[in-house]
């Protein structure tokens, strides 16, 4: 069975790029926050696909994934667009994050519900954020229908109920999180309807720092 934590990259596609996609990100952002000379944080920046379109607007975008390869890619993804001296990638994860109030900005996609422990990650997010950062977070709607659903049967040939049962679980437990955490008020939030259309089928939330 293909690795599910990775099952939006394909990584035969060297680029693992959605300009659609990631336009709509920014225009999400951009509605409460401006990107411009700010310090981002990419939490699960996978092949680099936000950073590519969007390191542009910012003063310095990091990125971390657990996956080595994903950061493999990522580094080659951006080897010839002039934007090495403002991204930087590195292997790991929430637990990993040292940093303290270095970031302006916290994004999150796809990768919260990946976490075991939801309230450590929201207090590693919160300490490296500036006073009055933001924290936000792109997750698939927990359902058994969809594009979620689909890529998944799609990239796992032994994909089963139980096996998606756990990811919605999942799914749940960081909206959970997201609800009853104190350390952000939540600034921008969408549950959209079930679709079969990626773009649309995600929670959107903006969180911004309380102290």
């Amino acid at each position: 069975m293909n690795n599910p934590k990775h099952f939006y990259v394909d990584y035969t596609d060297k680029t693992a790029v959605n300009p659609k996609l990631t336009e709509k990100y920014k225009s999400i952002i951009e509605k409460y926050i401006s990107l411009e000379n700010k310090d981002i944080l990419d939490i699960g920046c996978g092949t680099g696909r936000l950073a590519i379109h969007l390191s542009k607007f910012v003063n310095h975008w990091y990125g971390i994934d657990p996956d080595p390869e994903s950061i493999k890619l990522a580094k080659e993804n951006i080897k010839n667009l002039n934007i090495d001296d403002r991204v930087t990638f590195k292997v790991g994860k929430f637990a990993d994050i040292p940093f303290d109030q270095e970031f302006d900005i916290a994004i999150s996609s796809n990768s919260l519900h990946f976490e075991e422990n939801k309230e450590d990650a929201f207090e590693n997010v919160y300490n490296s954020l500036k006073s009055g950062g933001y924290f936000i977070i792109f997750e698939p709607t927990p359902t058994p229908h969809g594009w979620f659903s689909d890529k998944l049967n799609e990239d796992s040939p032994d994909f089963n109920s139980t096996f998606f049962e756990k990811k919605v679980e999942a799914l749940n437990k960081s909206y959970a999180a997201i609800k009853s955490q104190d350390l952000f008020e939540i600034v921008y939030e969408v549950m959209p309807k079930t679709n079969k259309n990626f773009q649309g089928n995600q929670y959107h939330a903006i969180l911004r720092k309380v102290k």
